[in-house]
């Protein structure tokens, strides 16, 4: 009885170091790798977001795309007021090329916390064929 005991904590044991060691080294490539989104038609969606000491947010979004016909980029300054999110301020970009850039800035009150949401729009022969979304991290002013 005491062997089969023995045998089974072993087995249970061998089979603990042989599963789990290769389980967290394939954790430990996935941090390593660049995980980035997979787009067909759009090859870069590029977006900073920055709130200066004066209260001057700075937006800027990119978008550039493979072979397509329109592009458009609406990027939306918003306040948290409430307990809800407000669009204060809208910017959108079109282009018939393969980039498109919005940047702009806009004076925030104090005492809000802060946040951009871009969107970025591809067309072919006058079709949405992608989009892709940012939200940027929430700033305090």
């Amino acid at each position: 009885m005491k062997k089969r005991i023995l045998l089974l904590t072993l087995t249970v044991l061998l089979l603990c170091s042989t599963i789990f060691p290769a389980f967290a080294d394939s954790l430990d490539n996935a941090k390593e790798s660049n995980i980035q989104p997979r787009w067909t038609e759009i090859s870069q969606f590029n977006n900073s977001f920055n709130i200066t000491s004066s209260g001057r947010a700075d937006i800027k979004s990119n978008m550039s795309a493979f072979s397509v016909d329109f592009i458009m980029v609406r990027t939306n300054l918003q306040q948290f007021k409430n307990g809800s999110w407000t669009t204060i301020k809208t910017w959108t970009g079109t282009s018939e090329d393969v980039i498109c850039s919005v940047a702009g800035s806009w004076y925030v009150q104090k005492g809000y916390s802060y946040r951009m949401l871009s969107t970025g729009t591809v067309y072919i022969n006058g079709q949405q064929v992608e989009q892709a979304n940012y939200t940027s991290n929430i700033k305090y002013y």
